[in-house]
């Protein structure tokens, strides 16, 4: 195996919005130029404000067609040919690389296209995608055990061809940060002193209906803060006009989000299927307590460092909320159980497991 190599990405998710998908390739990328800088990375992009991402150690190589286009199984393999990578990652389930021409890896970090999807031809489609990636590819990697079991039943792919890279959250929630910026960033939110938070987006699985009437049902104090509208909140509420202890303050930026979590006293992450679950750990990371489900990879990741409950019992989830925000000795336990735990999903762990992965491809590989 060469002393060092060349790994293409595929980053043109990267635009807009940072989805969970960019979040993990950008850490990733960033973690591989500290722990291994003689290597040589370059990532394919189509979207300029992506640049901000990364410094001058990273090749940008452009593309005209965007991420999941038709035309990206004529663009991308010329781009490839041309720049000559040692291997080739896509963090999608794009078949973009054909079999036996480069090492391929590709990342599918859960099934939540495939289940759901409610246009059955749509769901047939991403599903012969994802199979058709899985077997041209070397080495497929995840992001959590419950996603490789999901994986290798659903798509028929051996477990011994699945590797589990967990996710890493961003350097910044390990920072010791001022008091006065946390109260500068609630005030300018109009968030009183006091608050549950829920952060994600509105989707189905992600449980917001059962989340509010268990928050309502619990009957606390504390209002309950969701990084949505109401216009996105509406359709999941009995009333139709906001509940007073309901506060929608949008999508939250990046800049301010660690004072958003590090003000609150609370955590709810009540979603009915993740492959992972970033914002749980992020929870843990800020030193609040959690209240999470306990189906698909939430017990995995939070490994008893929150309260963990059947996101479909109201009843049980408002007396779990209560609990969380009621019992000092708990909230304490939780607190310090978190921190330990968001310890284990750091970008240096992050890029040296994928690295160990590369090294053992490029061993292995024969063309």
């Amino acid at each position: 195996m060469k002393p060092h190599y060349h790994v293409m990405f595929d980053g043109r998710m990267i635009s807009g919005k940072i989805s969970g998908v960019a979040r993990h390739l950008i850490n990733l990328i960033s973690g591989l130029n500290d722990i291994a800088p003689q290597n040589k990375y370059s990532v394919i992009l189509t979207d300029k404000d992506a640049l901000e991402y990364f410094g001058d150690k990273v090749e940008v190589v452009w593309a005209k067609h965007g991420y999941q286009s038709p035309f990206e199984y004529l663009e991308l393999p010329k781009i490839i040919a041309a720049h000559h990578p040692d291997i080739f990652h896509s963090p999608s389930y794009s078949a973009i690389v054909q079999e036996g021409e480069i090492p391929y890896l590709i990342t599918i970090h859960d099934l939540i296209d495939i289940t759901q999807e409610k246009n059955i031809f749509k769901r047939v489609y991403k599903r012969a995608l994802m199979k058709r990636a899985c077997r041209f590819a070397d080495r497929i990697l995840t992001i959590s055990e419950y996603s490789k079991k999901q994986i290798s039943s659903t798509l028929n792919v051996r477990l011994q061809n699945i590797d589990v890279i967990y996710s890493a959250i961003q350097e910044k929630f390990f920072r010791n940060i001022d008091d006065n910026k946390i109260q500068e960033v609630k005030k300018r939110y109009n968030l009183p002193d006091n608050y549950i938070l829920y952060i994600g987006r509105h989707d189905a699985y992600r449980n917001l209906k059962g989340t509010i009437d268990a928050y309502l049902k619990s009957g606390v104090e504390e209002p309950l803060v969701l990084s949505l509208y109401w216009a996105q909140v509406q359709e999941f509420c009995s009333s139709a006009e906001k509940p007073d202890k309901i506060i929608c303050v949008g999508p939250i930026p990046d800049a301010d989000l660690l004072y958003i979590y590090r003000g609150a006293k609370l955590f709810l992450f009540l979603s009915l299927m993740e492959g992972f679950a970033l914002p749980v750990v992020e929870a843990f990371a800020s030193g609040i307590p959690v209240v999470t489900s306990n189906v698909s990879s939430l017990p995995e990741i939070s490994r008893g460092c929150a309260v963990e409950v059947d996101p479909k019992d109201i009843n049980g989830v408002a007396a779990a909320i209560q609990i969380a925000i009621n019992d000092q000795v708990l909230r304490s336990r939780n607190i310090e159980c978190g921190l330990d735990r968001a310890k284990e999903f750091t970008v240096q762990k992050l890029a040296e497991r994928v690295l160990k992965v590369y090294e053992k491809v490029l061993s292995e590989y024969k063309i």
